[in-house]
């Protein structure tokens, strides 16, 4: 089934790469893809350091890369907390990040 509508930003703000919000026929069915960097600056790296048990962890995994996330939404794009994602990719550039978005949007909404 193709999407209703797509709402697009493409404008990179702070970590974020690319954010959209897909909306299927059904209207409670809302998707949301985002694709962001992770360093060893941004919170989201520094939650996941402080997590890790094993002390000999290297510092490969602190190097910058992005991720693409797809979890379910509202329709004005808010996720739930406690939304668990439906797709979650890394990549190493900025291209394979948007080209992996490109992917994911093209997978969930329907084209």
């Amino acid at each position: 089934m193709r999407a209703r509508w797509i709402d697009d930003d493409r404008e990179i703000k702070g970590d974020r790469v690319a954010h959209k919000v897909i909306a299927k026929w059904r209207p409670w069915v809302h998707y949301l893809v985002t694709t962001f960097r992770v360093n060893k600056t941004s919170p989201v790296q520094r939650m996941i350091s402080s997590l890790k048990t094993d002390s000999a962890s290297d510092d490969s995994s602190m190097t910058g890369h992005f991720v693409t996330c797809v979890v379910r939404c509202s329709r004005y794009g808010v996720a739930r907390s406690d939304a668990e994602p439906l797709l979650e990719r890394e990549y190493r550039t900025i291209d394979e990040a948007r080209t992996g978005h490109d992917g994911a949007v093209i997978a969930f909404a329907g084209k």
